[in-house]
C-alpha cells in the first residue's frame, strides 16, 4: 500500500495545464505527469479538466489509501470517467514504483510518419518503430 498521494497542477509541452501525481512508499517517493495529446481517441482517457481531475482524485485520496497498488490500479480503471488524466498520472507513478526485471523493461518506440487526421495521406495515425531486442536466454543458448 501507499502511504501518501500528492497532486498537483503542471504546464505540458503545450504551455496547457495538465496533472502530476506522486505516491510515497517507505521512504521513496514516485512522481509521474499526465500527458495531454492534441485528440484524444476513444480508448483513451477523457480530457477532463486539469483542476476537475485533480480535486476528484485528491476527494478519494483517503479511499486510495486503504488500497494496494493491484486494488488501486482496478480502481482507477473503473473510474477513468471521475478521474480522467490524474488516473493515468497515478498509474504512472505506481508503475515507476515496482522493481522491474531487465526483460520486462519497455521499449522506446520512434515515430516516423504521422497521420491519420493530422495528415501525412493515410489511414493509421502513427507509424512507430522500435529497436530489435534479444533476450539473454537467446544470448546464452548461443555463447558454445
Amino acid at each position: 500500500m501507499i502511504d501518501d498521494l500528492r497532486c498537483r497542477l503542471i504546464l505540458n509541452s503545450r504551455g496547457q495545464l495538465t496533472t502530476e501525481v506522486e505516491v510515497k512508499l517507505g521512504e521513496s517517493w514516485f512522481r509521474s505527469a499526465a500527458p495531454s495529446g492534441a485528440s484524444t481517441g476513444s480508448l483513451e482517457a477523457p480530457e477532463l479538466d486539469a483542476q476537475e481531475a485533480m480535486d476528484a482524485l485528491m476527494e478519494a485520496k483517503q479511499e486510495l489509501l486503504k488500497m494496494n497498488e493491484d486494488e488501486m490500479d482496478v480502481y482507477l480503471q473503473d473510474n477513468i470517467q471521475k478521474f480522467g488524466r490524474a488516473a493515468v498520472a497515478l498509474s504512472f507513478a505506481l508503475f515507476k514504483s515496482k522493481p522491474i526485471e531487465i526483460d520486462q523493461f519497455p521499449y522506446p518506440l520512434g515515430n516516423i510518419l504521422g497521420g491519420g487526421k493530422h495528415g501525412g495521406g493515410t489511414d493509421i495515425q502513427e507509424f512507430l518503430i522500435s529497436p530489435k531486442t534479444v533476450s539473454y536466454t537467446h544470448l546464452r543458448a548461443h555463447e558454445t
